[in-house]
């Protein structure tokens, strides 16, 4: 995942899921950063909207992530965009299409802040204000009775890589106490 990769190398902060976003509306910051990725090719192609496809149009991941910049990225041109680059998770970079750019945004860690986040496309599941405790521990719970009612139906969990249900507790404890 890009995200976790910026992340990573501290290009970007893990506060900037914390707060839920608007991913319907952006500002200029958001529009100056979603125009900058889309000189990766893997950008382009998600955000290519045409009449004869609508299905093919998958904006929201890109949002999120230029969100994400834009409310934690203090240093785009010399060591974030320099990973994307490197890493090519994003795709080839097009170097025509950078040159036409004039990237200007503001660092605001409250950039489209709403109150309740929502999920603007089918098939759209990025973390954002989500306290990460809580949601491991509805993961948790939900994963629980999923193996309980399959295991009263077929006896045993069929994947004996996760056995270690009680690893697995330990870890959602750990995230609960977190939060």
């Amino acid at each position: 995942m890009v995200a976790e990769s910026l992340i990573e190398q501290d290009l970007l902060s893990v506060e900037a899921l914390r707060r839920p976003m608007d991913l319907f509306r952006y500002t200029n910051s958001v529009a100056s950063v979603l125009n900058a990725l889309h000189c990766f090719s893997f950008v382009r192609e998600l955000m290519r909207c045409d009449e004869e496809d609508p299905a093919m149009c998958f904006e929201a991941p890109v949002l999120w992530l230029a969100i994400i910049i834009v409310r934690s990225c203090s240093d785009w041109t010399r060591s974030a965009a320099d990973r994307l680059i490197t890493i090519k998770m994003l795709g080839e970079l097009d170097k025509d299409l950078v040159n036409k750019q004039h990237l200007k945004f503001v660092v605001d860690p409250r950039e489209a802040e709403v109150e309740v986040g929502q999920s603007p496309q089918l098939g759209f599941w990025l973390l954002h204000g989500v306290k990460f405790g809580s949601f491991c521990a509805t993961w948790w719970d939900r994963y629980r009775s999923l193996i309980t009612v399959y295991e009263s139906l077929f006896v045993a969990w069929p994947d004996s890589n996760f056995a270690c249900h009680e690893e697995v507790a330990g870890v959602r404890e750990f995230f609960i106490r977190s939060n």
